[in-house]
């Protein structure tokens, strides 16, 4: 006789396959998804201008299209990520030497493969969600790159180009002046890049991570900065990160590095500026090494923030045949150094840069600070200015050195 199955033993059955079929319809939608949001999306904003994406094969893309005013390009998209192994590349004119992105949807920016230029053109990419670089984030930039959370960036007395959006004003034809900040709380950056040197990169690094063309600058304006493990170069340009707190802006001031170098940004503070926090831990490194000695105004390496912490760091400036960029670290509250194997300036025939450190309360803990020349140039000047405190402890050590032809200076 053939027996029935319960009825309440049916509905549980029922249930839980319905369950499962929901969990997996949930997964594989976060999983597609989670590819979906691996590819760049233009939005419409600009009309007949807007900005055309289009696959080169697998996860890799160029951007092309955006609206031209000048040697300005801009280009407005609802999303950009760049997923692991891909690449996205902006596509300019040959005229163009600065391409301005905003990103007007509601998510970060997670750029976690390439993010480059065709061409030599600066980048500025402005996400007021968000940026984050993935460990194996690389940049392809022959310019200098800017990342910001700003929400708008100004062009002198001819207008905005906004991330809450609607159109490109006729007439933004000169250098960008300064990044806005009008959302209460900015968000961050975080850079986790670092990655094995590869055949195309200097071969004196042994990791890379962000890196920008020769002379050139690369800049990370959010609500705080954090680099965790990442690796910020240059080759004798400017690496200078921080951020803002509250509304407000940073400036934006272009300068040349030498004749045969087109100018690049860096940011300027306002006295007032409410600094956000940056922290760099966990093996985080910033370097520029000049190697050009046609370059007569390194970059160097400079951060503003509120409360700067760095853990298990480095920040070096180097140089061969040239002078080497200054280090400049700067908090409006306190300056929070332990652990670092070095804070150091090097040239090697050529002078050594300056350190700074400035904040109300500075400490030092088991931290190497050291100025060396080789053959033949000057060694640095140090400058603490510590208005309440200043504490050096457990090993820290402060030096100055000349092998060569050379003065030991303060």
């Amino acid at each position: 006789m053939k027996q029935t199955m319960p009825f309440w033993k049916l509905r549980w059955l029922l249930s839980r396959k319905s369950l499962s079929s929901a969990i997996a319809l949930v997964f594989w939608g976060w999983v597609l998804g989670d590819r979906a949001f691996g590819r760049p999306i233009a939005d419409n904003s600009l009309g007949t201008e807007s900005s055309r994406v289009e696959p080169v094969s697998g996860m890799n893309f160029q951007i092309h299209g955006g609206a031209q005013r000048g040697r300005n390009l801009f280009h407005s998209l609802q999303r950009l990520d760049v997923e692991r192994g891909g690449s996205v590349f902006f596509v300019p004119d040959a005229g163009v030497r600065t391409i301005l992105t905003r990103v007007t949807g509601d998510r970060r920016s997670n750029i976690r493969g390439t993010l480059g230029v065709v061409g030599d053109a600066n980048l500025i990419l402005m996400n007021p969600n968000g940026i984050l670089f993935g460990r194996n984030a690389r940049l392809n930039i022959a310019g200098s790159f800017v990342g910001t959370t700003a929400d708008a960036i100004a062009f002198g007395d001819q207008g905005l180009f906004s991330a809450l959006p609607t159109e490109v004003p006729a007439d933004l034809t000169i250098n960008p002046s300064a990044l806005l900040y009008r959302q209460i709380a900015p968000a961050p950056i975080e850079v986790y890049s670092r990655h094995p040197r590869s055949f195309e990169d200097p071969p004196f690094f042994s990791f890379t991570g962000l890196q920008t063309g020769e002379a050139q600058s690369l800049l990370l304006a959010g609500g705080g900065v954090i680099l965790d493990g990442g690796i910020l170069s240059t080759l004798g340009g400017a690496v200078e990160i921080g951020g803002l707190s509250q509304p407000g802006q940073v400036g934006l001031q272009w300068q040349r590095a030498g004749q045969s170098f087109s100018a690049r940004p860096r940011l300027r503070w306002s006295p007032d500026a409410s600094l956000a926090d940056v922290r760099v831990v966990n093996d985080g490194q910033i370097v520029t090494t000049v190697l050009n000695p046609a370059i007569k105004e390194p970059g160097g390496i400079a951060i503003a923030a509120r409360r700067l912490t760095a853990r298990n760091a480095q920040f070096l400036a180097g140089s061969s045949g040239a002078n080497a960029g200054v280090i400049s670290l700067i908090a409006s509250e306190r300056l929070d150094l332990q652990n670092i194997s070095a804070i150091a300036t090097e040239a090697t025939n050529g002078n050594s840069g300056d350190i700074t450190f400035s904040a109300p309360n500075i400490t030092l803990s088991n931290t190497y600070v050291f100025f060396n020349t080789q053959i033949e140039g000057n060694a640095g000047t140090l400058r603490i200015q510590a208005s309440d405190t200043l504490i050096l402890r457990n090993s820290t050590q402060l030096r100055s050195e000349v092998d060569g032809r050379g003065n030991l200076l303060d």
